[in-house]
């Protein structure tokens, strides 16, 4: 009976594991889009909750907001959420003129940093 305990008591420590966090560059453009890509592949494969800090986004392009939506769905295909420690201005900005802010899991409201 000890052994069932003990593997309930495993599962619920790794439900309440800390996501991982990844602060994302000043820059997000194509530019940098082999650095971001590797980031976040990176985060990929430890394969939990991600959280995202966009504070210090002073720049990102289309090509930067598409890797952050193929790595939002794989983060949810694998079963795990993404949230947002916070955002800039700017990443709301073109996040929202591009249509892409439910994409990339942006809240609602901005979070302010």
């Amino acid at each position: 009976m000890k052994k069932k305990q003990k593997a309930t008591e495993v599962a619920d420590a790794g439900a309440l594991e800390a996501p991982s966090v990844l602060k994302l560059e000043s820059l997000c453009t194509l530019r940098e889009s082999i650095a971001l890509k590797a980031s976040l592949l990176e985060q990929l494969e430890l394969g939990r909750d991600v959280a995202l800090d966009g504070s210090v986004v002073d720049r990102i392009d289309a090509a930067g907001l598409q890797l952050l939506v193929a790595f939002v769905r794989q983060v949810q295909f694998g079963g795990h959420q993404v949230s947002w420690l916070g955002e800039s201005p700017e990443l709301r900005r073109i996040a929202a003129q591009l249509d892409l802010v439910d994409h990339i899991g942006l809240p609602a409201e901005a979070v302010l940093s």
